[in-house]
């Protein structure tokens, strides 16, 4: 059963472990930087990208090929 969260009046019975299944079936992505510099100059830059996501909802659905020596037993 999905739970509708955000303004619906189910929402406000939806526990940590709906919200979760909610986010990993649709997907969540964060990105961010990091910069560290010393009197304006930059010396250090990062770059930060975080995917949470089932491996469907990521990269669909896909079935395994049939190999023909499997197929036989």
């Amino acid at each position: 059963m999905k739970t509708s969260i955000g303004g619906g009046a189910a929402s406000s019975n939806a526990t940590l472990c709906d919200l979760l299944d909610r986010l990993i079936d649709t997907g969540v992505v964060a990105r961010g930087s990091i910069v560290i510099s010393v009197a304006g100059i930059e010396l250090i830059y990062i770059e930060v990208s975080l995917l949470v996501a089932s491996v469907e909802t990521a990269f669909g659905e896909r079935h395994a090929p049939v190999r023909p020596d499997a197929a036989a037993a």
